[in-house]
């Protein structure tokens, strides 16, 4: 019987069960499976070896023009010549 759209207070009441739920098989959940684990931290730690270096040039171009007496032209070509040599790098994928 149709009332309106509304619930009654007993329609979503359910007696609880008097079994206790199982788990059939227990599912372990992981990040990375055993056999990548090692792969997976290095590069992991070289991405970070790598990243503090790069956030630092900025920084220590700023310093150089300070102490080498460098315009900003050259510490722009300094600093394009720091990203330039990544992106050209014969090791990366292509």
């Amino acid at each position: 019987m149709y009332n309106g759209g509304f619930a009654r207070v007993g329609d979503f009441h359910h007696e609880p069960s008097q079994q206790p739920l199982q788990n059939p098989s227990p599912v372990e959940h992981r990040l990375v499976a055993r056999e990548y684990l090692v792969p997976f931290v290095l590069v992991t730690a070289l991405f970070f070896l790598w990243g503090i270096p790069n956030n630092l040039n900025d920084v220590l171009i700023k310093q150089f023009m300070k102490s080498f007496e460098i315009s900003r032209f050259k510490a722009g070509l300094l600093q394009s010549l720091l990203h330039g040599v990544f992106s050209s790098c014969p090791c990366r994928p292509r």
